[in-house]
């Protein structure tokens, strides 16, 4: 199982363009929710709706949580090698690239 993520932008007449997707194991789950621990959004999935520009800087904490303390992360590797901290954080890093490269779009996220 994944999370299905992306921004999308309302281009008018009940249409919708995504600008960015990506997708990433849910298995990293405990580490993403560690990561936000604090943050305005206190799991990945509370940010569906929300405007990019809104979920940057929680983002932008999770990935220096995990700069900041790669061994916590490397020892929540799940033990089914699907996803791995590295791998996490990457994808966060993108995400929060993203949402700051497209403030004004919509997080949607499916599970």
């Amino acid at each position: 199982m994944s999370y299905d993520i992306w921004l999308e932008i309302d281009t008018g007449n009940g249409s919708k363009t995504e600008v960015w997707d990506s997708n990433y194991t849910r298995n990293v789950s405990p580490m993403w929710r560690k990561e936000l621990a604090g943050t305005s959004f206190e799991f990945l999935g509370a940010m569906d709706g929300h405007l990019a520009s809104d979920c940057a800087p929680a983002l932008r904490h999770a990935v220096k949580a995990m700069l900041d303390d790669p061994l916590t992360y490397e020892a929540m590797n799940p033990p089914n090698k699907w996803g791995d901290a590295v791998g996490a954080r990457e994808f966060l890093e993108s995400f929060a690239t993203a949402c700051e490269q497209h403030p004004a779009t919509r997080v949607r996220i499916s599970r």
